[in-house]
């Protein structure tokens, strides 16, 4: 995210929102799919993105898609 998004390292806390904290916008959001999808090489959906409001529920998504993919 530092180097995709410009965001400070010390930004990058679990507890940091989304939209206020790291300034990320629905744009954002659907680069950030593509990303993460490029990733982790399951299909993140961007509409996904609409409900989370900090780093630390991106984590939780991306932890339950890894899950599911490998069940």
């Amino acid at each position: 995210m530092v180097d995709e998004f410009e965001i400070a390292p010390e930004l990058l806390l679990e507890e940091a929102l989304i939209r206020d904290t790291l300034e990320l916008d629905s744009l954002d959001a659907v680069d950030l799919s593509v990303t993460l999808t490029d990733r982790i090489e399951v299909e993140v959906d961007p509409s996904a993105f609409y409900e989370l409001r900090t780093l630390g529920d991106i984590y939780e998504m991306v932890e339950g898609l890894l899950t599911t993919s490998k069940g």
